[in-house]
């Protein structure tokens, strides 16, 4: 499946969960009290990539170990959303770069190295429900769930002595965040927030003829800070 229709399909599931919330929570009377509307938001920061699990077969002899990933540069989130008063809903997009630092083999107790080449990219689009907790200051803490797609292009891996180009694969894409906003004026928030990610396994073709690598265990941790628009 594409990461468009994963993407339109996740939107719809939200959309449809939501549904009842809203109607229950947000009415006429509450739009003069609580801010709603529209809103974009920009935020900056670090991910950083649990070590996966990867196995792989050639010419009938199996491999695998792990991997050890470390972040290259910044994490970049952007996205539109709309404010319902209580309950948000958004759509993101978020960049992160990441290395191959160093690698294992156990099932063979052969020599595991990085590669020359590949991007190391992941390209994230999720569809996102919020709520936030009143308070009485300017700071409202939020909990946050959602649901998408990625597509990751790791890094080259040489294993026996043979590099293998890792081809870019989509999985979809499962994440719970957990942030605090501070109201700067009636249109801009400043926000920090957590998030944890949970990545379907992958399976990826590489330059070499019936050798594919599987990628388990993928999962990551981000820390963002940015800012929340209201149009």
């Amino acid at each position: 499946m594409s990461f468009k229709k994963t993407l339109l399909s996740a939107g719809i599931a939200l959309t449809a969960l939501a549904a009842p919330i809203f109607s229950d929570t947000f009415s006429p009377a509450q739009a003069g009290e609580e801010k709603t509307g529209f809103y974009g938001v920009l935020s900056v920061g670090v991910l950083n990539l649990d070590d996966p699990d990867w196995d792989t077969t050639v010419s009938s002899t199996a491999y695998g170990g792990s991997a050890d990933l470390d972040s290259d540069g910044a994490a970049y989130e952007l996205g539109i959303g709309y404010d319902f008063g209580k309950w948000r809903t958004d759509l993101t997009y978020s960049v992160s770069e990441h290395d191959l630092d160093s690698c294992t083999e156990t099932k063979q107790s052969a020599a595991c190295a990085t590669g020359g080449q590949g991007s190391g990219d992941l390209n994230t689009f999720m569809a996102n429900v919020y709520y936030d907790i009143e308070t009485e200051s300017k700071f409202t803490p939020y909990l946050g769930a959602g649901i998408g797609t990625t597509k990751i292009s790791p890094d080259n891996i040489k294993v026996a002595g043979t590099e293998y180009d890792l081809k870019s694969e989509d999985t979809t894409t499962y994440q719970l965040k957990a942030g605090i906003s501070y109201e700067v004026s009636e249109k801009v928030d400043l926000l920090g927030e957590a998030t944890y990610r949970k990545y379907d396994d992958i399976n990826t073709s590489t330059d070499v003829a019936n050798v594919e690598f599987n990628v388990d265990e993928i999962s990551s941790w981000s820390f963002l800070f940015g800012a929340r628009y209201r149009f």
